[in-house]
């Protein structure tokens, strides 16, 4: 079995998330954006389990805007999400993962937490690991092993 840690907008309060690794294996971090330098520290923090991020809007500098990459047998499209003003509606990030080919779509930006589906594409923010502005902080998980692949909010 693959796991997958997703964190966003941890702005310069990354104690949740290196708690979290600390007593959890993953193979792979995901950070969605604000801020690129707290992914590089636990980046550097876990040099054996690989980094994937993505920059946000506090984030001028340092890294791409978005990403696909590929995880138990699904195309994900990862991305901070305020460049498809995912604060108003989720339509532009469901169409951009479409042309994609991607049917996970993975966003922070909002602070909040969801998990849902719209045309036909998965979208899932983690809320944040560090600001939430919907109770406790949180985080996603992503599992996968053969067939299975399951996404999970983990509130710390």
């Amino acid at each position: 079995m693959e796991r997958i840690l997703v964190i966003s907008d941890t702005h310069g309060r990354v104690d949740n998330a290196v708690r979290l690794l600390e007593n959890v294996p993953f193979d792979k971090i995901i950070h969605l954006g604000d801020t690129v330098r707290d992914a590089l520290s636990i980046g550097k923090a876990f040099p054996d389990t690989e980094l994937i991020y993505v920059k946000g809007n506090n984030d001028p500098f340092g890294a791409e805007n978005e990403k696909v990459i590929e995880a138990g047998g699904h195309k994900i499209f990862i991305c901070h999400g305020h460049t498809y003003s995912v604060s108003s509606d989720l339509l532009r990030l469901s169409l951009a993962a479409s042309e994609k080919n991607a049917d996970v779509a993975l966003f922070g930006h909002t602070h909040r937490k969801e998990d849902t589906e719209y045309n036909g594409v998965r979208l899932f923010n983690p809320g944040s690991v560090s600001l939430p502005r919907d109770g406790a902080a949180s985080c996603g998980i992503i599992e996968f092993d053969g067939d299975y692949f399951g996404i999970a909010h983990y509130k710390f």
